[in-house]
């Protein structure tokens, strides 16, 4: 699954390397992230909310974080679904945690900003990126805490399972 920032979302093919366009899959056609998980696709999108996708059955939902859809708060840039569920939505305002089943709640202990990624490693420890800062939260913790690099500002990050991976400057740390 491939997300555009004016197309929306599009299939890509592996065999045949054709890809399908779906342009009425999202709220917006304005795509940030796409994540998946035990068959769901959960999509973020800038002034469109999120969704989530059944792939068994394309049937989708569209949720928005504010009532207005021009609200900041639905300019969504990274989305993240844990084994139960549980989503991550990084917004330009900051983190919104969604139970499973729940309504949204702000995350107000990282502070206001855009969160740009959010992954998650092997143990099911949760990663984001904003700031320029990384925060972490393990598995069965209830709040962040921030992953010091050499008190470097973070650009960018990557786990592979295991380690994560930062990007500050010119140099990447692990």
């Amino acid at each position: 699954w491939i997300g555009t920032e004016e197309e929306g979302v599009s299939r890509l093919h592996k065999r045949s390397h054709e890809i399908t366009a779906f342009p009425r899959l999202t709220a917006s056609n304005l795509v940030k992230d796409v994540f998946i998980r035990n068959e769901q696709l959960y999509i973020a999108q800038f002034a469109g909310g999120y969704s989530v996708v059944d792939l068994k059955t394309m049937a989708k939902k569209h949720y928005a974080l504010h009532g207005d859809a021009y609200h900041w708060a639905n300019n969504v840039f990274s989305i993240h679904a844990d084994e139960k569920a549980n989503m991550y939505v990084g917004t330009n305002i900051g983190l919104y945690y969604v139970a499973r089943g729940a309504k949204p709640v702000f995350v107000p202990e990282i502070g206001r900003g855009i969160v740009l990624d959010i992954q998650e490693d092997e143990k099911g420890t949760i990663y984001l990126l904003i700031n320029a800062k990384i925060y972490k939260k393990t598995a069965g913790s209830t709040s962040f805490k921030v992953e010091r690099f050499n008190n470097l500002p973070i650009s960018g990050f990557y786990t592979d399972g295991a380690t994560v991976w930062a990007c500050s400057g010119e140099s990447v740390y692990k």
